[in-house]
């Protein structure tokens, strides 16, 4: 071979890397998978602590779009951690966390969803409550 071949084909599979590459970290920027789980974790978090807060009694409804693990921990502090699932169905390694305030109505020491396409939050007669329509877990 002609080292212009060479030359050529070298060029070639670095373009072919490049394109892999950067094809690869937009498709990756598009559906930002920790990005979705900090914003769900957060929202979460400020739904639970505006509902408690408020007077009187309050019901409020989140949506979620996509197949997430939600866990409510009320051990040493308020956590919420969000974990979207994969396709095997297991939560991924790198989950989000975000912090609320626990208070007395608090009673259980957390709550687990599995898949829940809607979380329902619920104040009534002094007595707080989260379930879904589906697939709730006492901890």
């Amino acid at each position: 071979m002609e080292e212009k071949q060479l030359i050529w084909i070298g060029s070639s599979i670095v373009l072919l890397f490049t394109f892999l590459f950067l094809y690869n970290l937009t498709e990756k920027a598009r559906d930002d998978t920790l990005f979705l789980q900090k914003v769900t974790a957060q929202n979460l978090a400020l739904l639970h602590d505006a509902i408690l807060s408020s007077a009187g009694d309050v019901t409020a409804e989140y949506s979620l779009d996509k197949d997430y693990s939600i866990m409510f921990t009320m051990k040493d502090g308020c956590e919420v951690k969000a974990y979207i699932l994969d396709k095997e169905e297991k939560a991924g390694s790198a989950g989000s966390v975000a912090f609320c305030i626990k208070t007395e109505m608090d009673t259980s020491e957390g709550l687990s969803f599995t898949k829940p396409k809607k979380l329902i939050f619920s104040k009534q007669e002094g007595k707080f409550t989260i379930s879904s329509e589906k697939s709730l877990t006492k901890l």
